[in-house]
């Protein structure tokens, strides 16, 4: 994913010019990249929309809060957490039939709409 490697690359950069304690050399970098980028990815869903602004987040928690060179679980820890999805009351929920009626009906005003039908 080149977007979180963009992302990750950045925010890197941004703790590399703070010179904390146990940061690697500039030369290095790439490597520490490449670990952070390959522990970030393991048996992870990351969505570009929803995640970019949770990592710069993050990163700048930790240039706010850290006085040492962090860890990938460091930056997982400070990371927002996502709001999970809006619970829709059980009443306001469509029962399966009320689904296939619906989907029917506008399937039939398609149809009509495109002179289709019987």
């Amino acid at each position: 994913m080149k977007w979180l490697r963009t992302e990750v690359l950045t925010g890197l950069q941004k703790l590399l010019c703070l010179r904390l304690e146990g940061c690697p050399s500039e030369d290095m970098i790439e490597g520490t990249l490449a670990a952070w980028c390959e522990a970030l990815e393991y048996g992870k869903t990351w969505d570009q929309q929803r995640d970019v602004p949770r990592i710069r987040e993050a990163f700048v928690r930790l240039a706010r809060t850290t006085r040492r060179w962090p860890s990938v679980a460091e930056l997982l820890d400070v990371m927002p957490r996502i709001d999970p999805a809006p619970v829709v009351p059980r009443e306001r929920r469509l029962s399966n039939d009320s689904i296939c009626e619906n989907g029917l009906k506008h399937i039939d005003e398609i149809n009509a709409k495109l002179g289709i039908g019987p």
